[in-house]
């Protein structure tokens, strides 16, 4: 019995040795006639409890690992998700600021259309030259009509006649001051501007240059008003008669609108100034 027991011990000894453990428990245990005894080994049981703890310890970390990746993943798809809305809710905003842009552009071209169809234009409708050659000085009148469909209001005019050669070639024409008098002209309406009276009587000379074409009578003015959409508007305009080597008709001479000095809607604040 002691060599057996003296054999357990060994063999507890060599699993100290071989499994690194330190705690050796020798447990006693009668046997059925009370001299029996046993020895119970507890570091391979040790060693099984331990495998397991460090196998549910790997366990819990890959767990933990799969958890961390599952949160990374939701985190990383919602700000995707995120970024995706922002990017929509951008191209939406950019649509729509782009539509409501196109529909005031429409607005307004819409308005100034209807203001262009309805506003008042007056023009020069007809001009004439009379007492040209005749002995007496020249005179020239020109009526004004308004071809819009509504009122222009607070109209202003004035007109000059001159003499000089043809082409002008750069002679100024200066504009003709215009007064604080002023008129209001219904649609279709139309306004005398004249007559106006030419300095002198021409001479035998200057009749015979107009009459070849070297010299021109020349009528010029300034007309302003406002029309119904509160809008200033100006209009410049230049006429001229010269012959064509015959002799001078008596009686009315029509008037023929010059190349140069003609102009609608420029710098009328400063016409209006003047």
């Amino acid at each position: 019995m002691i060599w057996i027991l003296v054999g357990l011990g060994f063999l507890c000894l060599e699993s100290l040795i071989l499994y690194d453990v330190t705690d050796v428990r020798i447990m006693h245990e009668e046997g059925p006639d009370g001299a029996a005894l046993s020895i119970s080994c507890a570091p391979e049981s040790e060693r099984l409890a331990e495998e397991r703890h460090r196998a549910e310890e790997r366990a819990h970390w890959a767990h933990q690992r799969r958890h961390d990746r599952i949160v990374a993943g939701f985190s990383i798809a919602a700000a995707a998700a995120a970024a995706v809305a922002a990017v929509i809710a951008g191209w939406a905003y950019v649509q729509t600021k782009r539509q409501a842009d196109a529909a005031w552009l429409q607005v307004q071209v819409s308005q100034d259309t209807e203001a262009r169809q309805l506003r008042a234009y007056v023009l020069v409708s007809k001009s004439e030259l009379r007492n040209l050659g005749d002995g007496k000085k020249t005179t020239a009148e020109v009526l004004l009509k308004n071809f819009g469909l509504t009122p222009a209001y607070k109209l202003k005019r004035n007109i000059s006649i001159g003499f000089a050669p043809f082409p002008p070639n750069g002679i100024i024409f200066p504009d003709p001051e215009i007064g604080p008098d002023h008129s209001d002209l219904g649609p279709s309406g139309d306004v005398s501007l004249g007559p106006i009276t030419s300095n002198s009587v021409r001479t035998e000379s200057q009749i015979s240059d107009i009459s070849n074409g070297l010299w021109a009578v020349y009528v010029w003015g300034v007309i302003t008003y406002v029309d119904a959409f509160d809008k200033l508007h100006c209009t410049k305009f230049r006429m001229f008669y010269k012959g064509d080597g015959a002799p001078i008709p008596a009686g009315s001479l029509p008037l023929t609108h010059a190349s140069e000095g003609n102009e609608t809607d420029n710098d009328c604040e400063d016409i209006k100034a003047r």
